[in-house]
């Protein structure tokens, strides 16, 4: 292992040379574009309340798939445990 004292522009340049395709993720809850120039008037004034728990339920999907992703990277995780928390995280995205 080599550890290399490096710049976020060094690190980009990196990205570009091995050209890295960085995927793109649809499981964000919140929608922010419906139609080509349609506008949110009322976005920050109307069903505040139902927005903010469609914000919440996103973020704590995001936690356990940060959650998830760290038990899975665990030496210590057997076959067991980990089809225990494929078919947990399997659940909450449904």
């Amino acid at each position: 292992m080599t550890l290399v004292m490096s710049t976020p522009g060094a690190y980009v340049d990196a990205l570009k040379e091995e050209q890295v395709k960085w995927p793109v993720r649809y499981d964000d809850i919140l929608n922010y574009y419906e139609e080509k120039w349609s506008f949110w008037s009322g976005y920050y004034t109307s069903r505040p309340t139902f927005k903010k728990m469609i914000k919440d339920a996103s973020n704590i999907f995001h936690s356990q798939a940060k959650l998830y992703a760290r038990k899975m990277l665990d030496q210590s995780t057997n076959d067991k445990d980990f089809q225990e928390y494929l078919d947990a995280s399997l659940a909450l995205g449904d």
